[in-house]
């Protein structure tokens, strides 16, 4: 019996300091714990509080991640097979956690802030290529991510949408409500795994003016004349488009990408100079880099048309 007693005395030793350890971080936590600076790798940390209420409570004033870290590696191919981890990470912050704000989050030129509050995060992020401010949401393995706005002040465009991350399959799906150019208004589905994005839409609006949205291109005025000057409509219908891109090689949207438009009330001219055809409307369908007209009901000089079509 004495045996057992000494054998036992290192347990309980160790279990009194154990929960002593437990009691008195509860206590400091309950008062709070600050920190005015903490450098973690690449990371750095400013005005850290963490506080215990009924759960934990986290409040950064600023987080700064050194961007320059990663330019070695700008131009190998992306790796997701860690990003399933998010899905344990984020059931224990959901677990343990009440709040956790970040006041202002700076990496290169992007800036950002990020509340998690009732099981919900709320990311704004900000950059020369717009602003953005979405809503973010755990359920089973499927990242939910709301955005509520992105914008783009050079390019005139805006809209809302929503995608669906897969973490364990490493995929996405979504949609997206854009205006751009404050011309275009589009509804765009797309899906997107780590080698491609495939994506087709349709117009989502009334189309009248496609001239801003061209200019976005900076086309070559002999390339440009040939879509915004000789061929003119009073009403464009986008039925449909469609393409795919690999993320390694983005410009093999200009191979891939396909188009077809219904112009009404719609007048081309092959040069300057020349008498528009006049047409009730055209149909035009743009695919592998090829732009063809055919015209309905049309007239050249006074004269009706036959059946024709233009490349």
């Amino acid at each position: 019996m004495m045996l057992r007693t000494l054998k036992s005395i290192p347990v309980l030793i160790l279990l009194f300091f154990f929960m002593l350890s437990v009691l008195g971080g509860g206590l400091l936590l309950r008062n709070g714990i600050y920190l005015e600076h903490l450098q973690i790798a690449h990371a750095t940390f400013e005005s850290i509080s963490l506080q215990w209420r009924n759960k934990l409570e986290l409040q950064i004033e600023r987080l700064h991640i050194d961007s320059a870290s990663d330019s070695a590696a700008a131009d190998e191919s992306v790796d997701l097979s860690s990003v399933e981890n998010v899905i344990p990470l984020m059931r224990w912050v959901d677990r343990f956690f009440a709040k956790i704000s970040v006041q202002e989050i700076t990496t290169g030129q992007v800036k950002a802030d990020f509340l998690y509050a009732d099981s919900t995060g709320h990311l704004n992020l900000s950059s020369s290529y717009g602003d953005l401010r979405t809503n973010l949401g755990l359920k089973g393995s499927v990242l939910d991510v709301n955005i509520e706005e992105f914008s783009n002040q050079k390019f005139h465009s805006r809209g809302t949408g929503v995608v669906h991350v897969n973490l364990s399959k490493q995929t996405a799906e979504g949609s997206l409500d854009a205006d751009l150019a404050g011309s275009l208004p589009l509804n765009i589905s797309f899906s997107a795994d780590s080698k491609q994005c495939i994506f087709t839409g349709k117009e989502n609006g009334i189309i009248t003016n496609i001239t801003p949205f061209v200019d976005l291109f900076g086309l070559s005025q002999d390339i440009q004349c040939w879509i915004t000057e000789y061929l003119t409509g009073t009403r464009y219908q986008l039925e449909e488009f469609s393409g795919s891109f690999p993320w390694d090689n983005p410009l093999y949207l200009l191979e891939s990408f396909t188009a077809k438009v219904r112009v009404e009330g719609c007048h081309y001219t092959f040069a300057p100079g020349l008498e528009a055809i006049k047409t009730a409307y055209t149909d035009v369908f743009f695919k592998k880099g090829i732009l063809t007209i055919i015209p309905h009901e049309f007239t050249f000089y006074g004269q009706d048309g036959e059946n024709s079509w233009l490349d």
